[in-house]
């Protein structure tokens, strides 16, 4: 592995849990004594909220790799999320973690190893109508979710983009089950809406600034993902279709 390659899988992983773990030191404490909780159940809330951070830079990692590997340690790591979004009250979020993410990514580590050739996972793109289908579906279950439900967390934090993250998490997971390279098109723009929920949290809750730290990062990886599953589709479908050979005259 040359320099290049090395700085831009490693250097952004390093430097990140480095400052993932300096800042929940930080916030822990000038937290704690205004906390009203006692010693041992704030650092326990302090490491379920960062040690999912950290597992996820490893996670996107191996997503860019497409190694199936990802949702092993995925699938665990959403049931720790699970925990720390009920803490920071994001509640669609928690259970867009603990129900559907956490089982379909487990889900995922097999089916992925059955639609392998070479070592390689063999991804698909969806047709339009299927894109469209897939969209009406996210914009359908926000609504039920929004209008339904968030009156039930009267506690939650900013509902209408939680349940966005929600309704496009949920679906975004599926069709990574699937092999859908639109997954990681979809995944950039459910990024970009929880940096913006996460921002505004963290402005009331500095305690959570590495969520934002995390989707930052999460949406970096994505953006890698996207050209990488992109360029290995089309690679597929050159050995799959291959040029015409041409007559002679």
């Amino acid at each position: 592995m040359n320099f290049k390659k090395f700085a831009i899988k490693y250097i952004p992983l390093i430097l990140i849990a480095i400052l993932i773990i300096t800042l929940a030191v930080t916030n822990a404490i000038a937290e704690f004594p205004t906390s009203g909780e006692t010693l041992a159940v704030f650092t326990l809330k302090t490491c379920i909220k960062t040690l999912p951070t950290l597992v996820t830079l490893i996670v996107q990692i191996l997503l860019v790799a497409a190694n199936r590997n990802a949702f092993l340690l995925g699938g665990i790591n959403a049931s720790i999320y699970g925990i720390a979004y009920i803490i920071d009250g994001v509640y669609f979020s928690a259970i867009s973690a603990l129900a559907i993410s956490a089982p379909i990514q487990l889900i995922s580590f097999f089916t992925w190893k059955k639609n392998s050739s070479n070592n390689k996972v063999e991804f698909k793109k969806m047709p339009f109508w299927m894109l469209l289908a897939t969209i009406a579906a996210i914009g359908a279950g926000w609504a039920v979710c929004y209008f339904g439900l968030s009156p039930f967390f009267a506690d939650g934090n900013y509902p209408f983009l939680d349940a966005l993250t929600f309704s496009i998490g949920t679906v975004v997971t599926i069709i990574v089950a699937m092999r859908y390279i639109e997954s990681q098109y979809l995944n950039t723009i459910s990024c970009i809406i929880g940096l913006v929920m996460w921002i505004l949290i963290t402005i009331k809750n500095p305690t959570s600034i590495n969520q934002v730290i995390i989707t930052l990062y999460n949406l970096f990886r994505v953006l890698q993902a996207a050209v990488s599953w992109t360029k290995q589709y089309r690679g597929q479908k050159k050995t799959e279709d291959p040029a015409p050979a041409i007559s002679a005259k």
